[in-house]
């Protein structure tokens, strides 16, 4: 989970009798509201508690009950001590369910660590084992071929279709963003279908898995042993990845954070205890240059909020994203530099 700003989003049910319970239950310590898109979670002691927004698919308790059990599930196999059951929220009728979770520390999550300069090269040897043995465990996804290009076919219509729309919002220089988008666009389509067969194969080998799905330093945490949280659990088939692809994203992240060392070191250490070779270099770069478009259209995304909050920062990064994009379809590669 990660922080960002309130939004005009709708709140998660039973969050105002969530903090008067943990007042109760922590007194003298006032609660931190971690909000997201989909989710609402309160830090209080030694507890995170995630709670689901209300939507269209989730409208009803039941549904959001249904949606935390499958994230329980799906998590509890990664970090069985971090992930420790639902629990009913205290408040009026209908009761509405909530996920509880081990608080981790803040200051160990990658991504605060980084910008804290507090990571070891023996931290990311740790990160790298634990994540081999992670990929080592998981299950090769029973999947033909066509389902994952479709899914990468699909991620780049949607990356075209969003960022050209929003490209007004992204820059004063109108017509400059357009083109920059238009070229960049245009070039990461031409790759993709350069390897397109190269990905069949890799299929057809077995070399997908039950993955993680969303790879983030915010989800990492330095701890004894190493916590891997938030496993993207709400679409399996989001999840069925080359395991370098995943880590192609994870480097491209640590490069954004100012840690562009993290990439390499964790691809030299895995690739020894790995039985999936590593794609091409072309084809590590454009995983690298599809997860950056990914996630700055996702960026791009909150731009579409009414009365957006903290629009200059969304904009700033996208445009990161947008660069590192670039330098990816160029060639550049985050696992090896």
């Amino acid at each position: 989970m990660s922080e960002t700003v309130a939004s005009d989003r709708r709140p998660a049910a039973g969050l105002a009798g969530l903090g008067v319970f943990l007042e109760q239950m922590v007194p003298g310590e006032e609660p931190v509201l971690i909000d997201t898109r989909m989710s609402q979670a309160v830090l209080a002691g030694p507890w995170a508690i995630k709670l689901r927004r209300p939507s269209p698919v989730l409208a009803s308790a039941v549904a959001r009950c249904t949606a935390l059990e499958r994230e329980l599930r799906c998590n509890r196999r990664m970090s069985p001590s971090v992930y420790l059951g639902l629990a009913p929220i205290p408040k009026e009728a209908p009761v509405d369910w909530a996920l509880v979770m081990r608080r981790l520390p803040g200051k160990q999550m990658l991504d605060q660590a980084i910008r804290q300069g507090t990571v070891s090269c023996a931290d990311i040897d740790r990160v790298a084992m634990r994540l081999s043995r992670f990929y080592a465990a998981s299950r090769a996804a029973r999947i033909e071929p066509d389902r994952v290009l479709a899914r990468i076919d699909r991620e780049q219509a949607h990356n075209r279709h969003l960022l050209t729309e929003l490209a007004c919002r992204l820059s004063p220089a109108r017509d400059a963003m357009r083109g920059r988008l238009k070229n960049l666009l245009a070039r990461s389509d031409a790759v993709w279908l350069r390897h397109r067969v190269e990905v069949a194969l890799r299929v057809e080998r077995g070399f997908i898995v039950d993955a993680h799905g969303d790879l983030r330093p915010e989800h990492i945490c330095l701890t004894e042993p190493i916590e891997l949280i938030d496993r993207l659990e709400f679409d399996r088939a989001l999840r069925c990845l080359d395991p370098w692809e995943e880590l192609g994203l994870l480097g491209v992240l640590c490069a954004m954070a100012g840690a562009a060392w993290m990439g390499p070191r964790v691809a030299a250490r895995v690739e020894p205890t790995f039985e999936r070779p590593r794609p091409s270099r072309r084809l590590m770069s454009f995983y690298c240059a599809h997860h950056a478009l990914v996630r700055a259209r996702l960026a791009a995304l909150h731009l579409r909020e009414p009365r957006a909050k903290r629009a200059r920062h969304c904009r700033a990064v996208t445009r990161r994203l947008l660069g590192y994009a670039e330098a990816a379809v160029a060639g550049w590669d985050a696992l090896s530099g």
